[in-house]
């Protein structure tokens, strides 16, 4: 038997510069998690190039249902910071299964 495992790497670049010129810009990942064999392991890269703190909030789509009301994860980029968050869902939301972000 053979198991089959993904791996998504996205780089999200934030470019914000002074004033919150990008304020609002939504990137979405289009599926992210793991159950048995059919497993994605996202790890995700947010970097702020720009010269003020980059504030950034991920919101949890998860698989099959309407998603009225995401659970989100806010966080903080430094200027000039990178951040990882291997296992993005896991890490995140403390979640397992399948989403979107």
């Amino acid at each position: 038997m053979v198991r089959r495992s993904g791996v998504l790497a996205i780089l999200v670049v934030c470019a914000l510069a002074a004033g919150a010129s990008a304020q609002g810009t939504d990137v979405f990942v289009p599926v992210m998690g793991a159950r048995g064999a059919r497993a994605v392991s996202t790890v995700l890269w947010v970097h702020n190039p720009g010269t003020s703190s980059a504030l950034v909030q991920f919101a949890l789509l998860r698989e099959g249902q309407a998603n009225a009301s995401p659970a989100v994860f806010n966080d903080t980029i430094p200027p000039g910071d990178t951040r990882s968050y291997p296992d993005a869902l896991a890490t995140l939301f403390d979640e397992d299964g399948f989403g979107a972000l």
